[in-house]
């Protein structure tokens, strides 16, 4: 059997073989005749365009050669010259010459036509041309080409020529017409030598092969001649044939590779269709022997892939689908029934579109079009699928379309794996994610919140959206009565005419705070949260009946505590049964703990409130002693410095004794030290009751410092210290009551006298700060003060020690009286000191207060 084929196959190899060749020579032939009849159509063709237009120069040299000899005869002007005047535009100029080749006449400008006399053309024509036919030639490639004809005199002898000049590209695009790119076209004249050819950049020793094959000159202009050429390294088919107005013929010539080109495809075509058929044969017979081979191990293949594929589906742990064209139902793997706990006695009625849920089955049928459509790349969706112990269980479907040789869709195929465990774990930090947020809203809340009321109500607003549930409430303690817990009117509804009955209902019922029988007293009671999963199935809820006729199932409540004191309830009620859930009840006793701190902070602000009322009521009652108790001294005050000064002037005479004087000094000393803490504490006293009237002026304070060190340089001389200033030139004034800043200069000076040492300094410096201030800075080398002692220095009342009191006699008023009329001037007053170094003041005013102008 085996050679029986392969001997059929040989037969069969050798008669394509031999058809194969014939086709091909005949098929060579014909190309060959088709090519030659082209290129004579091309021949034609482009002839006919040159001698058309060499016959409008024929026309041209004779209208010139007429005009040009009535011109030389007088009888016409040279601005009617026809011939040059209807030149077209290829004629770059005309000539005419005469016998001896003088040029007689040129339309070139001068100097542009060269001499005639040994031109090719005028020596053809006088020597050898025809007179009646034009001559093209020229005398080097970098010349015009010229189209001669000959002048005959009245004798009928050579009387010179007339001749124009063509530019060669003109003829390149009249001889270029048809022929394909690779193709070229010659002018050739009867003497073999060619006149033209284009493409022009081909060198002229490539195409002499053409020339020693003869020109291609007839009798007839209609004859042509084909033939093959070897020429430029490759054969060239060449037509040619004669012009009718040249002694010129005209040469299209196309490479052979371009005429066999679709032969050559052809000749490929039936090598590859014979190679393959020698295969094919050379093939079958070896197919033949092994078929029988081949089914017995296919089927044998066959036989372990299935055992094998049997295996995979038990082993995996995902359940596989499939779905043929024309089937009717899907296919599913052992697997999948496993999965949803199908039995297999029940598998024939799976339908599994009846156990998807509903929601998901049209975000399923969603994701399959999707995908059909081509809008995805893979088909993925994710839906609830019911157990058969009606339990849900979230599957991941995936899957991918097979489809045919046409594009359409042949089979479906895919898996579907239970992801119920990953899905209740993403569900359980999804919750935990929005306890937290809920958390972190409540805290916000709790901070912002102005009143307790307000945090309440934003806490049930928040809580209602977060759990989905219609109404919420809160219950106050009623601080006359702490046992009674009062409905507010602070509620959250979501279809409040739906409810309208369970609000008025709670309205009108307050509760025990003791009694456990109420939601509200339970929640107290346990301070914790409490949810019922159905108020209607507790005998003890009093609002039983109502939850009933309108539907009210679930419920859970929450303490806000106040340390251990719980001071309102919130509570929640739902259409639905839902089970407790125990995060969100961890939640809602923080919850409860946050809105309590608002409770708490709201009493503190309020005992602050009323803290700080006492204190203004006091502080108020003091400043109206002070101010009163002030008028009431300087009247007494008047009396003894007047009395003491007119007995120390002894108007009433001599004082009986030396110590008697002393005594009256003592009294005097006294009392104006006195009168002079009246007076400071009636500023002070003024200023903290708003009432100081200043009067305001451009003050000079170079002079409101000379004035001060003048009121204090006796005292400096006893006490033995040095005053010393530095001010600026050319000092600005400043907007202020020069009475009280002469008043802050002395106070402040003499501090410096009083606490300074023997042979010491009081040094007084003014000038401008880089903001355009006025500053004065007051320095001693006095006893100083420790830094922590600075802040009771400027406390009214107040010494840095009980000892320095005693020993300089202070009020504890000087500073703060300095720091309070300043700052009333829109000043700012500053103290450094450092004990044992001396002490430093600053003031400064701010630049608006500061006339640039200044005092000369």
């Amino acid at each position: 059997m085996f050679k029986s084929a392969i001997s059929k196959a040989i037969l069969f190899v050798i008669g394509i073989t031999v058809a194969v060749l014939v086709d091909l020579w005949n098929d060579h032939r014909e190309v060959l005749a088709r090519s030659g009849e082209k290129l004579t159509l091309i021949n034609r063709a482009t002839a006919d365009r040159i001698d058309g237009f060499f016959s409008g120069i024929d026309r041209l040299l004779r209208d010139a050669d007429q005009d040009l000899t009535a011109l030389a005869q007088g009888a016409l002007r040279s601005d009617h010259i026809r011939a040059w005047r209807n030149a077209p535009s290829e004629v770059l100029y005309i000539v005419q010459a005469d016998e001896n080749g003088r040029i007689g006449y040129a339309s070139t400008p001068s100097g542009g036509a060269a001499p005639m006399a040994d031109h090719p053309a005028f020596v053809r024509l006088k020597e050898h041309g025809d007179r009646q036919r034009l001559i093209l030639d020229r005398a080097d490639p970098s010349q015009p080409l010229y189209v001669a004809r000959s002048r005959v005199d009245r004798k009928g002898g050579f009387a010179g020529i007339v001749a124009a000049a063509i530019d060669p590209a003109v003829l390149h695009r009249h001889i270029r017409f048809g022929l394909p790119e690779e193709g070229i076209t010659l002018l050739m004249a009867e003497d073999g030598r060619w006149r033209l050819h284009q493409p022009s950049a081909i060198e002229e020793a490539t195409l002499a092969p053409i020339f020693e094959s003869g020109p291609g000159m007839s009798a007839s202009q209609e004859d042509v001649r084909t033939r093959i050429v070897p020429m430029r390294g490759q054969d060239w088919q060449v037509v040619s044939g004669r012009l009718r107005h040249l002694d010129l013929a005209v040469a299209v010539a196309l490479p052979m590779r371009i005429v066999l080109s679709d032969w050559h495809r052809n000749l490929l075509i039936h090598a590859v269709v014979l190679a393959v058929a020698i295969a094919m044969a050379l093939g079958l017979a070896l197919v033949v022997d092994r078929r029988a081979t081949e089914r017995r191990t296919m089927a044998k293949a066959l036989r372990l892939s299935e055992e094998r594929y049997r295996l995979a589906i038990n082993g995996v742990s995902e359940g596989l689908w499939d779905w043929q064209k024309g089937d009717k139902h899907i296919w599913f793997s052992p697997m999948w029934f496993q999965i949803i706990g199908w039995p297999e006695e029940e598998r024939l009625l799976y339908r599994w579109r009846s156990q998807i849920y509903p929601e998901d089955l049209t975000r399923l049928s969603s994701a399959f079009l999707d995908y059909m459509a081509g809008r995805t790349t893979q088909f993925e969706a994710l839906a609830r699928h019911r157990h058969r112990d009606g339990r849900w269980l979230w599957i991941e479907i995936k899957g991918s379309v097979h489809r045919d040789a046409e594009g359409g869709h042949e089979r479906f195929t895919g898996r579907l794996s239970d992801v119920t465990a990953n899905q209740e774990a993403e569900e359980q930090r999804r919750h935990q994610l929005e306890i937290i947020q809920l958390l972190n809203a409540v805290a916000v809340t709790a901070n912002q919140a102005r009143t307790a009321i307000d945090a309440m109500q934003d806490c049930l607003d928040r809580i209602c959206e977060h759990v989905h549930w219609p109404i919420g409430h809160a219950y106050m303690r009623d601080e006359a009565d702490p046992d009674r817990l009062i409905p507010s009117a602070h509620w959250h509804f979501d279809a409040g005419a739906a409810f309208r009955d369970w609000r008025y209902a709670t309205q009108e019922h307050p509760f025990s705070a003791s009694n456990p029988n109420s939601l509200p007293g339970r929640v107290v009671c346990l301070r914790k949260p409490v949810w019922l999963t159905d108020v209607r199935a507790e005998p003890w809820f009093q609002r039983g009946h109502l939850a009933r006729a309108l539907g009210i199932k679930s419920s859970f409540a929450l303490p806000v505590l106040s340390g251990d004191e719980v001071v309102a309830v919130l509570e929640f009620f739902s259409t639905e049964i839902i089970q407790p859930d125990p995060l969100l009840l961890s939640a809602l006793e923080h919850i409860g703990v946050q809105i309590g701190r608002v409770v708490e902070r709201e009493r503190a602000e309020k005992d602050l409130l009323d803290a700080k009322a006492k204190a203004e009521v006091a502080n108020q009652a003091k400043t109206n002693f002070l101010a009163n108790m002030g008028h009431e001294l300087r009247t007494p005050l008047n009396a003894i410095l007047g009395f003491s000064e007119v007995l120390l002037s002894e108007l009433f005479g001599r004082p009986p004794n030396k110590k008697f004087q002393d005594y009256l000094a003592d009294i005097h000393a006294s009392g104006r030290r006195l009168s002079e803490l009246v007076n400071d504490i009636l500023d002070l006293s003024s200023i903290e009751t708003g009432k100081l009237e200043l009067v305001e002026t451009l003050v000079d304070i170079g002079q409101v410092v000379e004035r001060s060190i003048a009121l204090l340089q006796d005292r400096a001389g006893a006490e033995r210290v040095q005053i010393v200033t530095r001010v600026i030139d050319h000092l600005p004034r400043l907007q202020a009551d020069e009475t009280r800043i002469k008043q802050v200069l002395v106070n402040l000076l003499s501090n410096a006298i009083k606490y300074n040492r023997p042979g010491g300094t009081a040094e007084i410096e003014v000038g401008r700060d880089a903001l355009g201030g006025l500053v004065i800075q007051i320095r001693d080398t006095g006893i100083g003060m420790a830094p922590e002692q600075i802040p009771l220095a400027l406390t009214p009342f107040e010494q840095t020690s009980v000892g320095l009191s005693r020993r300089y006699e202070g009020g504890g008023l000087g500073l703060p009286l300095a720091k309070a009329l300043v700052e009333r001037q829109g000043g700012h007053l500053d103290l450094e000191s450092a004990v044992g170094v001396g002490t430093t003041v600053r003031i400064a005013f701010p630049a608006d207060r500061v006339v640039a102008t200044p005092l000369h």
